[in-house]
């Protein structure tokens, strides 16, 4: 039995596939098991997973229909038989250490969960969002905390969690296959307050593809309204589970309030009708999972949040005009200060909040275009250099035979 099993989801990635693998095959820690789980592709990416079974061992190919990342992952859950799982999307790249950093940390914390660091590839790609949630500190928990939810780096990517396989399977915790977007958010709110100990570690073991064409984030992008609809309906996932948990009569205004960052804040961006249509929504949420009591509460906190909740639930005259752009103005300036709440208030629908952060992917960088172009041509070029490289090795690892077949 291997100390760790890597879940490798793999969905019409032929030009990337190798590169990804090789960097799981090349890990110091060679105790591990490689679960490529194919879902159902339709280009050489079944090819691809072919030669490299024939050249290591400890790949495993799972073949199955196309059902979805989170279907993918799952089957991969299914499949591992190492102490230890986590995951890697077919794209992204692990440091040559991750997989014993990764056991290592298991082993000194007793954890059932433990949360590392990443960064951005290129590095030039990265922005000031992604850095700071792909950058958690060194802490232990040794219970539950919502701390670790609402407090922490420690979400949204399900890529840079490992989990005891025995925990996944004795607390029943699965990826969602009935939610199309949003997955990770639901499985770490679904793993943390169900694990005895979670740990996060500071230790960067992924290289996280920014903005690769045709990924599923990058198409979502460009239409805040689908995002705020989409991410209306991780919250209800989220607050079902919490609900069959018994975790949300424990913890009514924490969740609440996470809600306000996560969604409510954007909804007084969005442009008519779909501010008002999301505004009715999520007052929808919020009568069906909390009571007037938490409401209220939530609607006297000493933050920027509180006006938020008031323009939801009570004060609808807050969905448009000044008033609307002084409370956006306030939470801006609560949450990440006053000089940059300044800076970008007068063009909020475009630079703040999540669907502006992850905008910024597109745009990389500040520095003129000749420098970014010569940038992002000269990594390209590499990239595909090395992308190209990785399959000619296992090519030749296997010989002239085994191309041919």
């Amino acid at each position: 039995m291997p100390r760790i099993s890597v879940i490798v989801p793999v969905y019409n990635v032929e030009e990337y596939l190798a590169l990804s693998l090789q960097s799981v095959r090349d890990q110091d820690w060679r105790d591990l098991e490689i679960v490529c789980v194919n879902d159902g592709s339709t280009d050489d990416s079944a090819k691809v997973l072919r030669l490299f079974e024939q050249a290591d061992e400890r790949i495993v190919v799972v073949e199955k229909e196309n059902g979805g990342l989170s279907s993918a992952r799952n089957a991969g859950i299914k499949a591992a038989s190492g102490d230890i799982v986590c995951f890697l999307d077919s794209d992204d790249l692990l440091t040559k250490d991750a997989c014993g950093v990764i056991v290592r940390a298991f082993d000194r914390t007793g954890a059932d969960v433990v949360t590392y660091g990443a960064m951005a590839y290129p590095e030039f790609r990265s922005y000031p969002w992604l850095e700071e949630v792909l950058s958690p500190r060194d802490v232990d928990y040794e219970q539950f905390s919502t701390d670790i939810l609402f407090k922490e780096q420690s979400r949204p990517f399900a890529w840079r969690t490992a989990c005891r396989r025995d925990f996944l399977l004795e607390s029943g915790v699965l990826f969602d296959e009935t939610l199309p977007f949003g997955e990770d958010q639901l499985f770490h709110f679904a793993v943390y307050p169900r694990a005895q100990r979670a740990s996060l570690i500071s230790d960067k073991l992924v290289q996280y593809r920014v903005s690769r064409a045709g990924s599923l984030m990058n198409t979502r992008l460009h239409d805040p309204l689908k995002m705020a609809r989409e991410h209306a309906n991780i919250i209800r996932h989220i607050v079902a589970d919490w609900r069959d948990g018994g975790f949300l009569a424990r913890y009514p205004r924490e969740l609440l309030l996470w809600t306000v960052d996560f969604l409510g804040f954007d909804i007084l961006q969005l442009d008519e009708p779909g501010r008002t249509e999301m505004l009715d929504v999520m007052k929808g949420i919020w009568a069906e999972s909390f009571d007037e009591a938490t409401i209220e509460a939530c609607a006297a906190v000493d933050d920027a949040r509180a006006r938020i909740v008031q323009a939801i639930w009570s004060d609808r005259s807050l969905a448009s005009g000044n008033a609307r752009r002084a409370v956006v103005y306030r939470y801006f300036s609560w949450k990440y200060g006053t000089r940059a709440a300044l800076g970008r208030v007068l063009d909020v629908a475009k630079n703040v909040g999540p669907i502006g952060r992850l905008r910024e992917s597109i745009a990389h960088s500040r520095r003129t275009e000749t420098e970014a172009y010569h940038d992002e041509e000269a990594w390209e070029q590499r990239d595909e250099q090395e992308r190209a490289a990785a399959l000619e090795r296992v090519k030749r690892e296997l010989g002239d035979a085994a191309v041919s077949s």
